[in-house]
């Protein structure tokens, strides 16, 4: 468009004129306020034993619940070990934090299952390990997972904090009669952390809930001895920050979707974990009925099943001890994906950062600790690091690389993951599929999933 400025004669394009020198162009936002919203579980207090131990969020929904703000959610507990005779621990799994507890996560909405991320802890800490800014995750991820909230009021120094929670050896405190740490953990459910907000008041009276399996406590903690035979999970609240807009605004956008038939549509890019045994001299052969629209990629990676205890290692490391590195395939209806032979660490590194983010990514930074979880001292980053404590594998199937597309990956029916060794030791195999998919809202909040 142009318009004629001063001179008359003179056409001056309003294009033309720089972002500083005009007017804002801005769209103002709509009338709307903010406050944090805490849910308590259904379930109340948990105890971490064997299996079995749930906690539940049901999430209000309906008028004037308005938006979930996304990237605001996140998991707070407290943490107490209640055995009599206390030592030295830390949070279990490979380099792990305060997502050690947490064994499965689900998000249903009605009658419809939105995600469900099985394995979650090795998948959290995959995401933290491999596609995240490293000083975010041994500082910023360390402190939520690090706070002492009881029992010890102006004190400072080691008894106040849990400290190498991230990395390092078992050194968290014992824990004092009556003493609690305080935990916070972003959950990494994509209908709470992608693009957009969550309608809570489209979805009218469908519950909205997010129920989490707590994980064994073998798998939850780790220790210097095996005294610990109990972990409580006390006072859990999900905390969100909730967008009201004008009741007035919620009924408009309701009656419009209905009167031209239109979709809330809320695009995710998630997983679905999956997880098998491999025995002893017994190479992986895996096969998983996906149909998927749109599959981005695969990530896997294994732990021995002797790490598996509440005092050993549960690093995510290699499974074959080969002589010669064996070849890794992915085979995708019939079609198998790699035309190349990927087998040594370097090559499935390369294929790993690109089911994550780009291969030459300046934001993302592998963390390595040369210090081992039982060992002391350390500083400095060793190649060893990633395939002897945090080797997750991957191959990336996304076909484009633009963010502003909903169906990027390769529509895929069926998948065969395959590892040719002939030389293992007996594991827990963890395989992730990540994939996009739409939540559809209706104007009668019904409530599908598009994937």
């Amino acid at each position: 468009m142009s318009t004629n400025i001063g001179d008359l004669t003179k056409n001056i394009s309003l294009d033309a004129v720089p972002y500083s020198c005009s007017s804002s162009r801005l769209p103002m936002a709509l009338q709307s306020a903010n406050r944090l919203v805490q849910v308590a579980s259904s379930f109340g207090n948990q105890s971490i034993v064997g299996t079995g131990s749930q906690l539940s969020f049901n999430i209000p929904t309906g008028p004037g619940t308005g938006y979930c703000k996304n990237q605001s959610s996140y998991l707070r507990f407290k943490i107490i070990l209640n055995d009599t005779t206390n030592t030295t621990w830390n949070f279990g799994g490979p380099e792990s934090d305060g997502s050690a507890v947490i064994q499965n996560i689900r998000a249903n909405v009605g009658g419809t299952q939105i995600e469900n991320i099985n394995q979650y802890s090795i998948y959290h800490q995959a995401m933290l390990g491999h596609f995240c800014n490293k000083g975010y995750v041994e500082n910023t991820s360390n402190i939520l997972s690090a706070t002492l909230q009881d029992g010890t009021g102006t004190t400072t120094g080691v008894g106040s904090c849990l400290t190498n929670v991230i990395s390092g050896g078992i050194g968290a405190p014992a824990l004092n009669t009556n003493t609690s740490y305080s935990v916070c953990i972003p959950l990494a459910l994509n209908m709470l952390n992608g693009t957009k907000s969550l309608p809570l008041f489209l979805m009218g009276s469908s519950p909205f809930q997010i129920i989490i399996d707590l994980a064994p406590l073998n798998l939850a903690m780790q220790t210097a001895s095996t005294t610990y035979t109990n972990l409580i999970i006390t006072d859990p609240i999900l905390v969100y920050e909730e967008v009201k807009i004008s009741p007035v605004i919620e009924m408009s956008i309701i009656e419009t979707m209905k009167a031209e038939g239109k979709h809330y549509e809320l695009p995710l890019i998630t997983v679905t974990g999956y997880n098998t045994t491999v025995t002893t001299n017994q190479s992986l052969a895996f096969f998983q009925s996906l149909n998927l629209r749109s599959m981005l990629g695969v990530l896997y990676g294994s732990q021995l099943l002797t790490d598996q205890t509440v005092s050993a290692s549960k690093y995510i490391k290699k499974y074959y001890n080969d002589s010669v590195a064996p070849t890794h395939r992915l085979v995708l209806d019939g079609q198998q994906h790699n035309n190349y032979t990927v087998q040594y660490d370097s090559t499935l590194f390369s294929e790993l950062l690109k089911v994550g983010t780009t291969l030459y990514n300046s934001n993302i930074s592998t963390r390595y600790n040369s210090a081992g979880r039982t060992g002391a001292g350390g500083g400095g980053y060793v190649i060893s690091s990633y395939s002897n404590r945090n080797m997750m594998c991957g191959f990336s199937t996304k076909m484009y690389n633009e963010n502003n597309l909903i169906g990027r990956g390769r529509q895929v029916q069926n998948m065969n993951l395959y590892i040719d060794s002939t030389n293992n030791t007996a594991s827990n195999f963890f395989i992730y599929v990540v994939h996009e998919a739409v939540m559809l809202i209706d104007g009668y909040h019904n409530v599908s999933l598009l994937r």
